[in-house]
């Protein structure tokens, strides 16, 4: 019984609290609301259009040219591309192979020198 007086009576408690805090708290929830409201509209702006494009016919060069924004055709340039030996699980078992033999044959020709 923290906040009772010696008679009964409830004493007065007060707090600390910065209305700064409060106002900028409030701003925030605020910006965030807009922004979100924001890129709400933007996307429903883009999926009307999408779907006005695609209604369009496929000789239409605003629908081939959408077409190739979403799904460009890339065809791999080099041999790290061609190959796949960007990606980790290619590459590495590639390089685990290819480096350990030679790191046994360096020790073998470092053993035979010394």
């Amino acid at each position: 019984m923290k906040n009772v007086a010696r008679n009964g009576v409830k004493a007065p408690v007060f707090r600390c609290v910065s209305t700064d805090a409060l106002l900028d708290s409030k701003e925030r929830g605020d910006e965030t609301r807009f922004i979100r409201k924001q890129e709400q509209l933007r996307a429903e702006e883009m999926r009307k259009n999408v779907e006005r494009i695609m209604a369009l016919k496929d000789s239409e060069d605003e629908k081939a040219k959408l077409l190739e924004l979403i799904e460009p055709k890339k065809e791999p340039s080099g041999f790290v591309e061609k190959y796949h030996l960007n990606k980790w699980n290619m590459a590495l078992p590639l390089a685990v192979l290819t480096i350990l033999p030679l790191m046994e044959a360096s020790t073998y020709y470092w053993m035979l020198i010394c």
